[in-house]
């Protein structure tokens, strides 16, 4: 890997090949998956939310980001959850899953770990129209914003133990 994208390649009018590069800013944004620490029966599907999530960071915009970090956290808080002997968190949207992990009397309890799952999923209200409406004017999603929804799967599976920077 490089740390360059390829975003388009044209052809211009002298007849040669015009490529235009993006640096990949997600190089080091997200660490390096320990898959024997991850529970082999969400490993496929926690994988294919990473892979997703990597890919529309480097070519989709921004509101795109926030909701694969938001699908992310959700696939990994949920098997996570499981694996603490959570079985009523199956099935579970990223909002309960918070929840059941910012309750300070469950064994699985871990605010830094729900604080990072709840910024996504925050972020990704700040996209939705009747959101913005409810709550008034809200600061679109920026590239920050993506940015900081990436970081906080990387802490997420850090902080589980499932993977290292």
């Amino acid at each position: 890997m490089t740390p360059w994208a390829v975003v388009n390649v044209e052809t211009i009018y002298t007849g040669e090949e015009l490529v235009t590069l993006k640096a990949r800013q997600s190089i080091g944004v997200l660490p390096r998956l320990r898959l024997d620490q991850v529970p082999e029966s969400a490993r496929s599907n926690i994988i294919e939310k990473l892979e997703a999530l990597e890919n529309d960071f480097q070519r989709a915009g921004v509101e795109s980001v926030v909701d694969r970090s938001r699908e992310a956290a959700s696939a990994i808080l949920s098997a996570y959850l499981q694996k603490g002997g959570d079985e009523g968190a199956k099935g579970k949207d990223l909002g309960p899953l918070v929840k059941r992990l910012s309750d300070s009397s469950s064994p699985n309890g871990n605010r830094v770990l729900a604080c990072a799952a709840e910024i996504p999923q925050r972020l990704h209200s700040r996209a939705k129209h009747a959101e913005q409406e409810k709550r008034g004017t809200i600061h679109p999603i920026r590239e920050q914003d993506a940015e900081l929804a990436v970081l906080c799967v990387g802490t997420m599976l850090r902080d589980m133990g499932w993977a290292d920077w």
